[in-house]
């Protein structure tokens, strides 16, 4: 699963809380700071 979740908001916890349901093992990646800034 992957996204940028810089601001966690209700639509995110939503997509988490659903792919925990559904699934035994999700796994989540974080990146830094410096790599959403050059996607901006």
């Amino acid at each position: 699963m992957g996204g940028t979740f810089d601001h966690l908001h209700e639509g995110h916890k939503f997509l988490l809380k659903t792919a925990l349901s559904i699934s035994e093992y999700v796994e989540i990646g974080l990146t830094t700071q410096k790599l959403l800034e050059k996607k901006k």
